[in-house]
């Protein structure tokens, strides 16, 4: 399941102490993984039975994540997180969709 190449890029910027902005760019290019089960015909992926099994193409992808946090002290802070800002649905692992746009909101503390 690995692919021919992957390519990372992460960013990160902060503000007067306070506030931080962080992104991550992440473009996999496509790459083979094994499935006993075979692919639906409108699912779009390309496959050939190998050795029992199923030898399925995963297509390449790009996934954009995007990080702000507020830190109000050295113990608190509140944070948004938005993954997947292409609302791409690709397959990480064959039968396993990644969901689409996410987001998610949490503060955190520690004592």
């Amino acid at each position: 399941n690995l692919p021919k190449y992957r390519t990372s890029i992460d960013l990160s910027y902060s503000l007067i102490n306070k506030i931080t902005i962080k992104s991550t760019t992440t473009l996999v290019s496509s790459r083979n993984s094994l499935s006993e089960v075979e692919p639906d015909a409108d699912s779009g992926f390309t496959y050939e039975l190998y050795d029992g099994d199923y030898s399925i193409e995963l297509p390449r992808y790009l996934d954009i994540n995007l990080n702000l946090e507020y830190r109000y002290n050295s113990r608190t802070g509140i944070w948004v997180s938005l993954n997947n800002l292409t609302g791409a649905e690709y397959n990480h692992w064959a039968g396993y969709r990644v969901q689409g746009l996410q987001a998610l909101l949490g503060a955190s503390y520690s004592f």
